[in-house]
């Protein structure tokens, strides 16, 4: 399933909001796999705020992910990005 970010968050806004606990959550779903000699990661954020990315240079990017709580409406909306993490070295 960590090929499916959707699919996982649907499951778990599911679960949440049928509990007999009134709760909510915010969250980055992450998953890595190699790539070429590089790091591909997937995120998928859902009312949390945007993960960042400092980059070997020391340049600060935004992934390009949002989405809506988890445990609170009946569907859940995402955005998942794909982001690409070089080796690098530090100055």
């Amino acid at each position: 399933m960590a090929d499916d970010h959707g699919k996982m968050l649907r499951l778990l806004n599911n679960a949440m909001r049928n509990s007999h606990h009134t709760r909510f959550a915010t969250l980055v779903l992450a998953s890595v796999r190699r790539e070429d000699g590089d790091v591909m990661l997937r995120l998928t954020s859902a009312g949390h705020p945007t993960p960042l990315i400092v980059r070997g240079d020391g340049t600060v990017e935004e992934a390009d992910t949002r989405g809506t709580l988890i445990g609170v409406m009946p569907t859940v909306t995402s955005r998942t990005a794909d982001v690409r993490l070089a080796p690098g070295r530090r100055a």
